[in-house]
């Protein structure tokens, strides 16, 4: 099962190329205004929230493989789509591609039943740890490829975020489905007990709640708005480091490439 280990941290590079990070608000400027990015990053959450439940599911039922699939499929769509994009209604469709939600939760309990199998499940921390290392990097260093690949042609950070997907998709070929994973006959009445059980245990959560309908909408807010750095403030610390490491390719591509950046 150590391979599949590997195969992670291969996965965690390829869903994570966000060659669009230092540039999206940009781009998507020149199809809508900042009400229309609103709408789709409000679009984000709700799809995300909705599919987060039904993906863990339906891993549980038909095997994680081929849920890290199906997600590597929509990403590569949703990201090709998007450099494709010639109005807002391409912006939206592709950015409500459930991915994230089909991704985050399968690979993480594909790696526990990994180490499970061969009793190495102590080891589940370190390896979450080493993905979320390589997750930055390859956010970091893409973020700022973005920007000079967005300078050449506007379309081509999405469009190599796809080709990663792509190669994603190959790679999850070689996923070996964990001995330990029990797999269950799909029906109707199994799943929809599933999703209502997992419904109320996910809502019944006071601070999920909170979070998700007070500090999961600014979570969303644009990196380019006047008060965002004023928002972030009201995060934990521990947050706060995160959305710095996000916003860190935005700036620097913005350093790098300020005249070749600029809307047209």
């Amino acid at each position: 099962m150590q391979r599949n280990i590997y195969i992670a941290y291969l996965l965690t590079i390829t869903q994570h190329a966000w060659f669009w990070l230092g540039i999206w608000v940009l781009y998507y400027l020149k199809f809508t205004d900042y009400a229309g990015i609103g709408l789709i990053e409000t679009a984000i959450i709700i799809s995300t929230t909705l599919f987060e439940i039904p993906s863990g599911t339906l891993a549980d039922i038909v095997g994680r493989k081929k849920i890290i699939f199906i997600a590597l499929i929509f990403s590569a769509f949703g990201n090709i789509l998007m450099g494709a994009a010639q109005n807002f209604i391409f912006l939206l469709i592709a950015t409500i591609m459930p991915s994230r939600a089909f991704y985050s939760g399968t690979i993480e309990s594909l790696l526990y039943d990994s180490l499970k199998q061969n009793g190495g499940e102590e080891k589940y921390h370190k390896v979450l740890a080493n993905i979320n290392s390589i997750m930055l990097a390859t956010i970091a260093i893409s973020g700022i490829l973005g920007g000079f690949l967005y300078s050449i042609n506007p379309r081509y950070p999405f469009y190599l975020c796809g080709i990663f997907n792509i190669f994603g998709m190959v790679i999850s070929f070689f996923i070996k489905e964990p001995n330990i994973t029990n797999k269950v006959k799909l029906s109707l009445n199994l799943y929809t007990d599933t999703l209502i059980n997992g419904t109320k245990q996910l809502f019944g959560n006071k601070n999920f709640r909170f979070w998700l309908f007070f500090l999961s909408p600014l979570d969303h807010l644009s990196l380019f708005q006047k008060r965002s750095l004023t928002i972030r403030c009201l995060y934990s610390s521990a947050l706060m480091k995160k959305r710095l490491e996000f916003c860190l390719p935005s700036f620097i591509c913005l350093l790098l490439y300020p005249h070749k950046l600029a809307i047209r």
